[in-house]
């Protein structure tokens, strides 16, 4: 059947299919034989100067383009980009979402959307506009069209989930009723199942997102699964024929390697931050530059960010002397997604370099990322200084 147009969610879906496939690692075996299905890129740079010990990023942009249609624009504004972020030194593997509509300086076109660049200067000013924005080098990209992910999901056998609550949709859209439990879906109810929307809990797009990342933690398992490698020249090829990238299939095999070192349950997935605005020329998402800037220092220095931290209260405590020193911190530590409850003076000056306090044992390891991340050794474990059990860490600065 001919598909003339596909919803934002079945795109989103796709995409995030191929992004998982790429951190994946029993799929590279096979990308060796279906090279010459990718449609060639500009190559930005080898993959032997891109890896080696060194991160590698690589930008993911998914498109809505038909390429049955005549007359279509070779590039369009991007739906979906995703850039990931390999370090081997430090085992680590970090897929950052870039919202579509956030507001950043395009070369030679001022302020607008990020999705635009596409449209403006295709891949070559899209990478150069996230490298601006980000102060990162992008090693390589990747351009994803819609194609089938209903049959990927299929010709896997169906993608094994566990459901924690019944999700019941009964609208024109689509219908669905799915028990709590566990479940082996195909591809239509896995598409169904990422794109609903009316939990009793956690309703709209913080469900939809939940809903998302348990789906591809369960196709990170199943496509390194036994079962699945027999399948995977299929599933690559069909994602091989709708693409676009600079990477050669052998770079592939070498980033698979990269891969390998890494821990999948630490793969994190983080979105980069910001604020709804309507003041110019219709909607925005203006970033928060400097939690965007600390979260990128948590990445480049291997300390997790995750949206876990949010249930981890903070209190920063000016113990230098210093005036705007605890202030300063702030930033950094709301970057790295806790919630800073408020900045103040402390009670006693603090003579030495500044000190982490933790409350309870079940937050001794965030106070060891926060301190990681503020270059102190000092984590000391103490209730009488805290004001209420509401309080799980305070951080106190120093000279």
């Amino acid at each position: 059947m001919h598909i003339s147009r596909v919803s934002l969610k079945q795109k989103i879906l796709s995409f995030m299919l191929m992004a998982t496939i790429l951190v994946s690692t029993g799929g590279y075996v096979y990308l060796k034989f279906i090279e010459s299905k990718f449609q060639r890129g500009k190559n930005i740079v080898s993959l032997e100067e891109a890896i080696g010990d060194e991160p590698v990023n690589i930008l993911l942009m998914g498109q809505d383009i038909n390429q049955d249609t005549k007359d279509q624009p070779k590039y369009t504004r991007t739906d979906t980009m995703i850039l990931i972020h390999l370090n081997p030194k430090k085992n680590q593997a970090v897929m950052i979402s870039i919202p579509r509509d956030m507001k950043v300086e395009i070369e030679g076109h001022g302020h607008d959307k990020i999705n635009a660049a596409m449209v403006y200067g295709g891949p070559d000013l899209t990478i150069k506009t996230v490298s601006d924005f980000l102060g990162w080098k992008i090693h390589h990209y990747a351009i994803i069209r819609f194609q089938g992910f209903i049959k990927v999901i299929d010709a896997m056998g169906g993608l094994p989930i566990n459901i924690g609550e019944p999700l019941v949709n009964n609208t024109k859209t689509y219908r669905m009723n799915i028990p709590a439990g566990y479940h082996v879906l195909d591809g239509v109810t896995a598409l169904n199942y990422v794109r609903f929307r009316m939990d009793k809990k956690l309703t709209g797009d913080p469900g939809r997102i939940k809903r998302q990342h348990n789906f591809m933690k369960a196709l990170m398992s199943k496509m390194t699964s036994w079962s699945t490698i027999p399948r995977i020249p299929y599933l690559v090829s069909i994602f091989a024929e709708n693409s676009e990238t600079d990477l050669s299939g052998m770079q592939l095999l070498g980033l698979a390697r990269a891969m390998q070192a890494v821990d999948k349950a630490k793969v994190q997935m983080v979105t980069l931050p910001g604020t709804d605005d309507w003041s110019w020329r219709g909607y925005y998402l203006l970033p928060d530059e400097e939690r965007i800037e600390y979260m990128l220092e948590c990445i480049e220095k291997g300390l997790p960010v995750s949206t876990d931290n949010e249930d981890t209260t903070v209190i920063i405590q000016n113990g230098s002397g210093i005036a705007g020193q605890a202030t300063k911190l702030k930033p950094k530590i709301a970057g790295m997604g806790f919630q800073v409850l408020r900045v103040e003076n402390a009670d006693n000056l603090n003579k030495g370099s500044t000190v982490v306090y933790y409350q309870t044992n079940a937050k001794l390891e965030k106070a060891k990322v926060i301190a990681a991340m503020l270059g102190t050794k000092r984590i000391k474990k103490s209730q009488s200084i805290f004001p209420s059990q509401y309080t799980d860490v305070i951080v106190v600065t120093g000279k």
